[in-house]
């Protein structure tokens, strides 16, 4: 199962890591990775590398520095008191962790990310499917699987390495000429 991605940025290097390792031994550290960041052009060089963002939290100043972030991610402003940044999401920034990490969850899920399908970057999901022996449904598997993630909304692309293409037989062409 792979981590969704948490990016969090506050100035306080102190309060990353209590955060860090709250997260590290708590059931929230099982599905979510912990980016963190004290500097906003680190956070901003970060996200322009492409990798992989499922969730940014981060004080105002520091979310007006970052600049637009990346289409699709939802970002929540860690924040003081309510009323702080009107411009989006707000989560108070100092209240006990678990109550965090669930708001936190909560907009990730508000904003429709909870579908497990990852598209593009350097996360896409690769499955194999893989057997020496021969007629044991390699093909059938295949082919079903990509047709599930395709109508779940996920890019796909089938590759056949076998030397002997039964491929042909459930898409019903020739074949490349």
């Amino acid at each position: 199962m792979n981590k969704r991605s948490l990016i969090v940025a506050v100035k306080e290097s102190g309060y990353i890591e209590r955060l860090a390792e709250y997260i590290r031994h708590s059931p929230f550290g099982e599905e979510w990775q912990l980016t963190a960041f004290t500097n906003p052009a680190a956070l901003r060089h970060f996200i322009r590398g492409g990798y992989a963002v499922d969730l940014i939290a981060a004080q105002p100043s520091i979310l007006e520095e970052m600049g637009e972030p990346p289409i699709g991610v939802p970002v929540a402003a860690l924040i003081d008191q309510r009323g702080q940044y009107p411009q989006g999401t707000e989560v108070l920034q100092y209240q006990p962790l678990p109550q965090l990490l669930q708001a936190m969850s909560a907009v990730h899920a508000a904003a429709g990310m909870h579908t497990g399908v990852r598209q593009g970057g350097a996360n896409a999901p690769v499955i194999a499917v893989y057997s020496a022996a021969g007629g044991v449904g390699k093909t059938t598997l295949a082919i079903q699987l990509a047709q599930q993630a395709g109508v779940r909304g996920a890019r796909v692309f089938y590759l056949n390495l076998e030397q002997w293409n039964a491929t042909s037989l459930w898409l019903g062409d020739d074949g490349p000429e």
